[in-house]
């Protein structure tokens, strides 16, 4: 069936405004996308720094527990050996 009053322009304006809708949305999909991948780059640089911390932080009580292991270990071979006790 053809066209009443049909003019190539019209067509023409009609697909020119299908693109700029269809570009519009991209572009928001476009600018969502770069919203999300730079919250997702914020925490990863969180996460890092918390793990890096937890390092320090584990590292240092390594040391701590070291030390107190050595400190134990000296206090048992300078004391002498308790003598048995009868629990009754």
């Amino acid at each position: 069936m053809a066209k009443l009053n049909w003019h190539p322009t019209i067509d023409a304006r009609i697909r020119e405004l299908e693109y700029e809708k269809r570009a519009q949305e991209s572009g928001i999909r476009e600018s969502e996308f770069k919203r999300r991948e730079q919250e997702s780059e914020r925490r990863t640089k969180l996460i890092e720094n918390d793990i890096e911390r937890l390092e320090k932080e584990n590292k240092r009580l390594a040391n701590i527990e070291s030390r107190l292991d050595a400190l134990l270990l000296s206090a048992d071979s300078s004391s002498p050996i308790p003598p048995a006790t009868d629990s009754n």
